[in-house]
């Protein structure tokens, strides 16, 4: 509930507010200022004094929430981003959480119907048979081998006049119908076996432009820190803000964001915030040292 409550081991003076004690040295305790500086056993917990803790919601309980928020709000808005907002929000109350649902999201499309086009099967027509042309697909099917469909072999000799038939002409033509295929006529004449193109699989994109990426270490202290000093206003600001940056294709930490509406000249104008997110040289932790002094 705050007040003097000991003597930080690092810096020797009297922690206020919050600060950290080992569950393993009842005699160790350190500020909050001094945590990243300390020199204690990695396996000691560290119970965190000072701060009121308001237990997070399990994701069982986010489900519950979320779909009640879809059904009080008729499945107007897509069921990921309602989830994600309530993921987010310590706000357990239905009520607020679609009021701010509605603030917050726009309703999703709904999806065109779209009538199924009538499958009208074609006939296939025979082609009359030749024996002349069919002793030249034998052949052109002996040297090639298998590789090749009998049916491009028979399309290229019908297309061409049965008194004038070239079979070195068929066999390239026949090669050139497969781009996979590298044998040369020569090769293909010698029956070496044709090799199979390998298929390149395409690494999937990503889905922003750029994706801010923060130390485990990091990400908990910023979370501490937000914990201590983020506003209601603040958090449902930094939701709008979240999906500003998502049509950008940029993606911030929400820590982060908090961070730069606490110390920014107008934190009320939304879109200097994102301009001051944009920025080639933005460094979060830079942003963060200027949390010292409020803490």
């Amino acid at each position: 509930e705050g007040g003097v409550f000991g003597i930080c081991d690092v810096c020797q003076k009297e922690i206020e507010g919050a600060g950290f004690w080992c569950l393993h040295c009842p005699s160790y305790t350190v500020c909050l200022g001094c945590e990243g500086k300390m020199e204690h056993i990695d396996s000691h917990v560290l119970r965190v004094l000072g701060i009121k803790f308001v237990l997070p919601k399990t994701k069982q309980e986010n489900e519950d929430i979320t779909d009640e928020v879809m059904k009080e709000t008729n499945n107007l808005y897509s069921r990921c981003k309602v989830l994600n907002l309530v993921t987010l929000q310590q706000e357990r109350d239905i009520d607020k959480i679609c009021a701010l649902v509605k603030k917050i999201l726009k309703p999703a499309p709904k999806p065109k119907k779209l009538k199924p086009k009538p499958v009208v099967e074609k006939k296939k027509e025979k082609p009359e048979t030749n024996i002349a042309n069919e002793a030249i697909v034998a052949q052109v099917t002996e040297i090639l081998g298998s590789s090749y469909k009998r049916e491009v072999i028979e399309e290229i000799v019908r297309g061409r006049p049965s008194q004038n038939i070239n079979m070195d002409v068929i066999l390239n033509e026949v090669l050139s119908r497969d781009p996979n295929k590298t044998t040369s006529l020569r090769d293909a004449s010698y029956g070496i076996p044709v090799p199979d193109a390998e298929e390149k699989k395409e690494a999937p994109e990503s889905l922003y432009e750029f994706e801010e990426l923060v130390d485990p270490a990091d990400k908990t202290r910023r979370a501490i820190v937000s914990d201590l000093l983020a506003t209601s206003e603040q958090r449902t600001n930094s939701m709008i803000i979240i999906g500003m940056l998502e049509e950008m294709k940029l993606k911030f930490s929400n820590d982060s964001i908090l961070c730069v509406l606490r110390h920014h000249p107008i934190p009320d104008n939304l879109q200097e915030v994102v301009n001051t997110l944009r920025e080639p040289n933005f460094d979060a932790a830079e942003w963060f040292e200027r949390d010292k002094e409020a803490l």
